[in-house]
């Protein structure tokens, strides 16, 4: 509400109108409904941080001489 009268005044000091074209039929004063926001999120698998940290380590250099065959190593 408050961008949209701040728009409105500068547009009048300016006279430019052109930023009020895509806005018109619409009240500049009266607040807009708020869209319904559903959020859902799905539980997150447990962690599991049974791996030393060689074989973390392995794993991780395994992926990397995987991803640099496939030409992503940037």
């Amino acid at each position: 509400l408050l961008e949209r009268q701040i728009n409105r005044d500068i547009d009048a000091r300016l006279g430019d109108d052109s930023g009020t074209d895509d806005l018109a039929g619409i009240d500049p004063d009266k607040e807009s409904a708020k869209p319904e926001a559903k959020w859902t999120f799905a539980q997150a698998e447990p962690v599991k941080d049974d791996k030393s940290k060689e074989e973390a380590l392995a794993e991780l250099m395994t992926m990397l001489v995987e991803y640099r065959e496939q030409g992503l190593d940037e």
